[in-house]
């Protein structure tokens, strides 16, 4: 179960405090249990303000030839951070 999270808020709550347009967003339902590997909607910055973007939940390492390693990536244990090749080079 680690790694996951709950999208709670309602479509308009989100496009509220976000500043986005409702109309032009494919929007999420509320989901209790979104886990490693699965489409979620993010809103991330642009040069030109917030905008919308599907993106998968999980972490690739630039080294990955393989997408399915996201979901291996979801832990890291403090003690093995600076040695764990995963975790390396961000910690």
């Amino acid at each position: 179960m680690c790694g996951r999270f709950t999208l709670k808020a309602a479509a308009r709550q989100i496009a509220e405090f976000f500043e986005l347009m409702f109309e032009l967003v494919e929007w999420d339902s509320p989901r209790f249990n979104i886990a490693p590997t699965q489409s979620v909607l993010a809103v991330r910055r642009t040069a030109v303000g917030r905008e919308p973007a599907r993106l998968r939940w999980g972490l690739v390492p630039s080294w990955s030839r393989d997408r399915s390693m996201s979901a291996k990536c979801i832990n890291a244990r403090g003690e093995e951070l600076a040695n764990n090749r995963v975790f390396r080079t961000p910690f």
